[in-house]
């Protein structure tokens, strides 16, 4: 079993699939986003911190054990995530720019498909009021953590 400890500035995105009968039902996803954690500290084998909710996610689920960030930037790393694009292609190279309103995005995919899609967001930095941002496509987008 794997045990994860999670950063103070925690990103929780969740994409949740509904409205389709069980036997026509594609799979749930899930995708957890924490921002500013580094890798060793997502293991441990001490067994020191007890996260029971992350550690049956990981169990019943797909866990990533390498990923890299195109930039060490919060905004510019999560839309180049969420776009599948690098930063010289989306443009966004800090925290205060604009993520273009033409930049296909992850949750616009998935809601073309069928999939309803939340985002649980507890980082400032993508809380971006007045700008749609990384905001567009989801159903929901929940900043009142």
């Amino acid at each position: 079993m794997r045990t994860f400890r999670a950063a103070p500035a925690a990103l929780a995105l969740l994409l949740q699939a509904c409205g389709e009968p069980a036997e026509a039902r594609r799979p749930d996803l899930f995708l957890v986003v924490v921002d500013t954690l580094r890798a060793d500290a997502l293991l441990d084998p001490e067994g020191r911190y007890d996260t029971p909710h992350l550690d049956r996610l990981a169990s019943e689920g797909l866990v990533f054990t390498q990923a890299f960030a195109h930039v060490p930037i919060t905004l510019p790393a999560h839309t180049a995530l969420f776009s599948s694009r690098a930063p010289v292609e989306t443009t966004v190279w800090g925290n205060n720019e604009d993520v273009a309103a033409d930049l296909p995005l992850l949750a616009e995919w998935l809601r073309q498909y069928g999939y309803g899609t939340r985002a649980v967001v507890s980082i400032g930095t993508l809380n971006l009021g007045r700008r749609e941002g990384l905001k567009r496509g989801f159903d929901q987008y929940d900043t009142d953590f």
